[in-house]
């Protein structure tokens, strides 16, 4: 009862709850669209290599826009206050997302051919990462605002693209044409949405000051970014060279909906984030305290969440794959658990912890799959993946702890 009357007079706890709720269901949308509508039926309608083609693309999309506009969109909320109080506009951010588009091209292209892409692909692949870039930096700029109804309206917008080009993809069989349709629509609804002020011509001076304003931070994010999507998606793209093609399938298959759960809250760090740059009234301490004690709840509440919601995906979504992905289901959903309490940890660690010491902790989760991964993938094959998995998430969420707890007892911050 003291919990709902907190809830109930306490505007901030309402308005953050709605906001979080907005988050979750943008996302969802995204989710349902691409997990369940999009992928399934491409999946019935092409082979195995054609699907695993299209699983690596998903990879590296998900690798190269995460790190890239994600990120500095992430790193545009956290420096928020900061550029604020040093009298900085934020419009340094804008240019810098056409400074990394040379970039994304020159890794898309280098990914893509690595993975004997065709031309053809790799230049309509290549479009879709790019836009995708810029789509992802866009949000970032409505969660900025905490206007999350923008942010469910850009993901209508990707979702109706999706569509009609699933339309199209139906009848030409071309099956990339349903993710630039959708990239279109997303980033065309985001740019009329946004008043970008009028941008100068290229100048050596300024791409320096931007540079030096943006680079330390973007950095040191973007390298966290990295490292966390390599290990989302380095299990799919390692698979297909080592296992081939129908082992990434049916991996994809038991481990789709799990991870949409973990995607689905993934972004929720920027709502917190958001909160935690515009509010000079939160409590730190209370702030690391709870979320402490709600972290290992998360943990079982996730996975026992996940275990449902998996098994039935996998039965309706991909009955062809059933059998062979049934035993992967368990360790995957605990997986999911601690992965979804790190995810929600994140916002917290990223505004309290020097972020230098959270790149060493993605560096030693990295490390630790990346060892395990080869070894017990030679002696169990797809299930090595997934304990490898497993191992390196727990060890992650525990130092995550580690470093929450130290805070709290030290009065760490990031300044």
């Amino acid at each position: 009862m003291r919990v709902i009357k907190y809830f109930k007079s306490n505007k901030h706890v309402k308005k953050f709850t709605g906001d979080v709720f907005f988050n979750i269901v943008a996302f969802s949308i995204y989710i349902i669209g691409q997990q369940i509508l999009l992928l399934p039926i491409l999946a019935r309608n092409t082979n195995d290599k054609g699907f695993s083609s299209i699983v690596v693309f998903i990879s590296i999309f998900s690798i190269i826009t995460n790190t890239l506009g994600s990120e500095l969109g992430v790193t545009r909320q956290i420096k928020k206050e900061d550029d604020e109080n040093k009298g900085i506009d934020q419009d340094g951010y804008d240019r810098f997302i056409l400074y990394l588009t040379p970039i994304v091209i020159i890794v898309a292209v280098t990914l893509l051919s690595i993975y004997n892409f065709n031309l053809k692909y790799i230049i309509v692949c290549t479009i879709v990462i790019v836009l995708g870039n810029f789509r992802l930096y866009l949000a970032a700029f409505f969660r900025l605002q905490k206007n999350f109804i923008r942010v469910i309206l850009q993901n209508v917008a990707y979702v109706v693209g999706m569509l009609i080009g699933l339309g199209i993809f139906l009848l030409t069989e071309n099956f990339f044409l349903p993710f630039i349709v959708a990239e279109v629509c997303g980033v065309g609804y985001s740019l009329k949405k946004i008043p970008f002020r009028k941008k100068r011509k290229f100048r050596w001076q300024q791409f320096k000051l931007d540079v030096s304003r943006i680079g330390k931070t973007f950095f040191d994010l973007g390298l966290i970014a990295l490292l966390i999507n390599t290990m989302v998606y380095f299990d799919r793209l390692i698979i297909y060279p080592i296992l081939g093609a129908t082992a990434v399938s049916v991996y994809y298959a038991a481990n789709s909906m799990s991870k949409a759960v973990t995607l689905i809250v993934n972004p929720i760090h920027g709502v917190i984030l958001s909160w935690l740059g515009s509010s000079k009234n939160y409590n730190k301490q209370r702030i690391l305290k709870i979320t402490i004690k709600l972290n290992f709840p998360m943990v079982i509440i996730a996975a026992i969440v996940s275990w449902p919601i998996t098994y039935f995906a996998l039965w309706f979504l991909y009955p062809q794959y059933f059998e062979q992905a049934l035993s992967f289901i368990v360790p995957i959903c605990i997986s999911v658990g601690f992965s979804v309490a790190c995810s929600l940890s994140k916002g917290v660690l990223l505004k309290f912890i020097n972020s230098r010491k959270l790149l060493t902790c993605y560096i030693s989760y990295f490390i630790i799959f990346a060892i395990l991964a080869m070894p017990l993938s030679s002696m169990y094959g797809i299930m090595g993946f997934v304990i490898a998995n497993l191992v390196a998430r727990i060890e992650q969420w525990v130092v995550f702890m580690v470093f929450m707890k130290n805070a709290l007892s030290k009065g760490e911050s990031v300044n």
